[in-house]
């Protein structure tokens, strides 16, 4: 999950405002406004994260997330308008905003081994901003910057199978 979710926002910080101007013909201004408001939706989305992840848990979050994820990129990569695509891009941040932080938290879990789960887990993180740059360039080169979001689909659709391993443990009687 955080390398879904590191990979979803490190697609979205390189090739969003590029695929703004290259997929709509849009200004370079345009497509930074894009991205700021990706970038908004989700720091919003975090801002609110501990009532979210409060009211639903953290498994039902992550299944949300990454259902909006996959609405919002959907939305940007095969709307047919500049401004459908855009809602798209506040959509899909909105989804990909609590990610990373909710597998992190999970992994911290268990206090004995919290530091080394941690290290792991967003080691993750890590390999997905080395490895998804010259990946998803060639797919920018085949099918253009703009349908490549497309692809970050499979990595949201995974973090929904793989939600059941963000339960929160039973809590222990006191």
């Amino acid at each position: 999950m955080v390398f879904a979710g590191s990979l979803s926002e490190g697609t979205a910080t390189t090739w969003l405002a590029l695929a703004v101007v290259s997929g709509f013909a849009a200004s370079d201004a345009r497509g930074a406004l894009v991205l700021t408001t990706f970038t908004a939706a989700m720091t919003l989305v975090r801002f609110a994260g501990h009532i979210v992840i409060d009211r639903l848990g953290r498994q039902r979050t992550i299944i949300g997330s990454g259902l909006l994820s996959i609405a919002g990129l959907a939305t940007f990569a095969f709307g047919p308008t500049m401004a459908l695509a855009w809602l798209g891009a506040v959509i899909w941040g909105c989804g990909a905003a609590l990610l990373g932080p909710v597998a992190i938290s999970a992994a911290s879990d268990d206090p004995l081994r919290a530091a080394v789960r941690v290290s792991v887990v967003t080691a993750f993180g890590s390999f997905a901003q080395i490895v998804a740059p010259p990946v998803l360039g060639f797919l920018v080169d085949t099918i253009g910057a703009r349908h490549m979001l497309a692809t970050i689909m499979v990595a949201m659709a995974l973090c929904v199978l793989l939600s059941p391993a963000v339960r929160q443990p039973a809590m222990e009687p006191r």
